[in-house]
């Protein structure tokens, strides 16, 4: 995961642990009064989100940025061409 993957999690879920979600060791969430909750199976709720839900709907994510990432490299060898073409019936 990415920083701002990373980020964006924490900032919704604060009681998550970073350290967790960058090593997945330790507490999931962040030690409050000496009980730690590990997220293990199912039903595992965290403000009211199912983090394996919040797993699943990441990875669609993920697939769809990298889906239109893919999408933007190819528009831009589109425009690099024509403005090629371009350069080249303007005499550059």
């Amino acid at each position: 995961m990415g920083n701002k993957v990373i980020e964006r999690i924490t900032d919704a879920f604060p009681m998550i642990s970073k350290v967790w979600l960058l090593t997945g060791e330790g507490p999931v969430l962040k030690q409050e009064g000496g009980t730690n909750v590990m997220a293990n199976g199912d039903n595992n709720k965290i403000a009211g989100h199912d983090i394996n839900e919040c797993t699943k709907l990441e990875a669609l994510y993920e697939a769809r940025i990298s889906d239109l990432q893919d999408r933007v490299s190819h528009q831009r060898a589109i425009i690099d061409s024509l403005t090629r073409t371009l350069e080249a019936m303007a005499g550059k």
